[in-house]
């Protein structure tokens, strides 16, 4: 199947000896496989699913100083997740909990831009992975056709960038992503 969702969020960084926190917001888009299972009889249905999803949820801020503007961003690009499910349905209605792993990649970058024309920047990639759990309601349309609405809390974890590339620069980043996401399968 495909879904369409929008996360939030926040990254938190320490840098320098000093932590920061900012706040993360963006969409994203993607696929999912999945294999549900329900016993003759019995409500209850037994699920895994594997998704992956492009995004650009993530932050960015310029600060000017004289002739210098400097700029920072983080973008989640991707993410994904590997997830079991339970779920209660009655007549063509699942409501479903679920969790597992997750995983996601974010760029964090830096630059500054003088006003004669000097340009300077970094920028490093980092595949995080932590821990998801959430839950949703999912309606059968017509035979071997559900729609899906799905919330999902990712603790993507805490990974160290640029740890050599500028003396003293190396900084660690905690990614917390709340999304939501309706689908079709």
């Amino acid at each position: 199947g495909g879904n369409v969702g929008y996360g939030t969020g926040d990254l938190n960084a320490t840098a320098f000896g000093y932590g920061w926190s900012t706040g993360i917001d963006g969409w994203s888009a993607g696929g999912q496989l999945g294999y549900n299972w329900q016993g003759a009889g019995s409500p209850w249905v037994f699920g895994i699913e594997l998704d992956s999803q492009w995004s650009n949820i993530g932050a960015d801020a310029t600060a000017v100083s004289g002739n210098v503007v400097g700029n920072a961003f983080s973008t989640l690009d991707y993410f994904g997740t590997a997830r079991l499910r339970l779920g209660y349905a009655w007549d063509r209605v699942m409501v479903y909990s679920t969790g597992g792993l997750a995983w996601g990649n974010n760029e964090i970058g830096f630059g500054a831009t003088a006003n004669n024309g000097f340009a300077a920047g970094i920028t490093q990639s980092n595949t995080h992975v932590g821990w998801t759990v959430g839950g949703g309601v999912e309606w059968a349309l017509i035979d071997n056709w559900t729609a899906k609405v799905e919330y999902l809390y990712l603790n993507l974890g805490n990974e160290n960038y640029f740890p050599n590339t500028i003396a003293g620069l190396g900084f660690d980043a905690d990614l917390d992503v709340h999304t939501v996401q309706v689908g079709l399968n």
